[in-house]
């Protein structure tokens, strides 16, 4: 299930109504409200996830050598979630550089990012 469709089963069972009652009562501009609002969800501050990033902190602090304890970050634990063009886009440009930079290099040429 893709486009519209999946975005229509997502807001009825955020709203936890029927589908056709959220047809029905939905307009349009409020729908791409609700999907707006629907997409950056996942990435909404929670006091949960820092909490749980902080503790997977200390947890990695404890593993390691007393001086390197300064170089743990709490925000690196936080997981930022993206949607799936924007995951397309950044592969096909990684792919892009690994390929590039494998080309250069058997050509002998130097290649500054």
């Amino acid at each position: 299930m893709k486009g519209e469709k999946l975005s229509w089963f997502r807001l009825a069972s955020h709203l936890h109504s029927p589908v056709q009652y959220v047809k029905q009562t939905t307009s349009s501009l409020e729908f791409t409200d609700w999907i707006v609002y629907l997409n950056e969800e996942p990435n909404r501050f929670s006091a949960l996830f820092m909490y749980i990033a902080q503790l997977t902190a200390e947890v990695r602090r404890s593993w390691i050598k007393q001086s390197e304890v300064k170089n743990i970050n709490t925000n690196d634990f936080v997981i930022k979630f993206i949607d799936e063009k924007e995951y397309v886009e950044r592969k096909l440009k990684q792919r892009t550089e690994v390929s590039k930079s494998r080309w250069l290099g058997r050509l002998g040429i130097k290649w500054k990012k």
